[in-house]
């Protein structure tokens, strides 16, 4: 995954005041989705920032998984777990595109496809990650033609992220919009979409 040295210098900064309304929209969309049985279930936070999405629902699932690839965002969840005394969740060091020995019922990236180059091997691990009947649920930032930089994507057609998606072996594919602001992306106005998919 890309970028992890800028996670690992800006971890203790990353929770930032004007990242919470993006955070609390996020949250809000993830748990639409999420079936009213979760009690005895996992759910994988993948590419978790500081934990935002993964301690917000710890409480719904019987496990929680929080996987980084940057040991200081890392550090920084696991003082959120106990100050906060969560019992059912754990964070976990990854590296780019590493199989997983753990399983999940429901994995959350929440704009995290947007910092892996090749992120179509990393949909692959995710898909091998979860159990049969599984859900995906991907956040990102939808195509913009302003954003041009080497650090990220310039966001996806979600029509061809359905593709990549369905092409990998995911089945009932679905993408909408769910949130647009001002300087929301490399600071241009921007659209954040939630794709769903199941094993």
């Amino acid at each position: 995954m890309a970028n992890i040295d800028i996670f690992n210098q800006t971890a203790k900064k990353y929770d930032a005041p004007a990242r919470e309304i993006v955070n609390q929209k996020m949250i809000a969309e993830v748990t639409k989705y999420l079936s009213n049985e979760t009690e005895n279930q996992t759910f994988i936070d993948y590419g978790c920032g500081t934990g935002v999405i993964g301690l917000a629902l710890a409480d719904q699932f019987e496990k929680v998984y929080l996987l980084d690839p940057a040991i200081e965002i890392l550090k920084v969840v696991d003082g959120k777990i106990q100050e906060t005394d969560i019992q059912n969740a754990e964070t976990y060091l990854i590296s780019e595109n590493e199989a997983l020995v753990i399983r999940a019922d429901v994995i959350v990236m929440a704009q995290v496809l947007l910092h892996i180059p090749e992120y179509e091997a990393t949909l692959k691990v995710l898909f091998d990650t979860l159990k049969p009947g599984g859900e995906l649920l991907i956040i990102d930032f939808d195509y913009h033609e302003k954003v041009n930089s080497d650090l990220v994507h310039p966001g996806f057609a979600q029509a061809d992220l359905i593709e990549k998606v369905q092409a990998i072996g995911f089945d009932n594919v679905q993408s909408q919009n769910f949130y647009t602001a001002d300087a929301l992306f490399m600071k241009e106005r921007a659209t954040l979409f939630c794709l769903r998919a199941t094993k």
